[in-house]
């Protein structure tokens, strides 16, 4: 595993980061000595079980915590702005030690360790059809040309005058509606003032 000193230095937890990161040169190499002692890490094949847990928090919230349980172990520091560092070790059923550390902060969360899943690289590689797909992308040019070359209907290039500009006269229906209308209208609107 490798891990640059840019990847856990940060200003709140500088002295943390190598101690909780495996792997990390510095001033805490006993302790990263006991992380990478696979012959002394807890086992569930020992006889001896055991348990432990811990928590100790400041006046700031500043808050550290872990616990080691045979075959398991985390531990975790969390500052007073909500930035975490830590890492658990497990083995495996097939005996496996994984040990994984992480930084929470704000650029997101950051998992270290060999065990890792990498993920494939298509770095300028372009991707290709499949039978399916190029199919179907084949059926769809051939339908696009068909449209596009299809005879197109000729719109006649004169519009009728309709005359738009013509008054609108009333039928004599819509005139009798009118008066009859207006003769109420007026008689409301009368007996209405001379209240007042």
């Amino acid at each position: 595993m490798t891990i640059t000193a840019s990847d856990i230095v940060s200003p709140w937890n500088a002295g943390w980061s190598a101690v909780i990161v495996a792997g990390h040169d510095g001033p805490y190499d006993d302790f990263n000595d006991q992380l990478n002692d696979h012959e002394n890490f807890p086992s569930s094949d020992d006889p001896e079980m055991f348990s432990t847990q811990y928590i100790a928090q400041d006046e700031l919230g500043q808050t550290s915590f872990g616990y080691a349980h045979t075959g398991q172990a985390a531990t975790n520091y969390r500052d007073a702005w909500g930035n975490q560092v830590g890492n658990w070790a497990f083995i495996t059923p097939e005996g496996q030690q994984i040990i994984v550390a992480y930084i929470a902060d704000d650029q997101g969360f950051r998992a270290f360790s060999e065990n890792l899943p990498v993920a494939p690289s298509f770095i300028n590689e372009a991707p290709t059809d499949t039978i399916e797909v190029a199919a179907a992308r084949a059926e769809h040019l051939a339908a696009y040309h068909l449209v596009k070359n299809r005879p197109v209907a000729v719109i006649p290039a004169e519009v009728p005058n309709v005359g738009f500009i013509q008054s609108v006269t009333d039928t004599p229906e819509v005139m009798l509606a009118k008066t009859e209308f207006m003769k109420v209208f007026n008689a409301i609107k009368n007996s209405r003032a001379v209240q007042k």
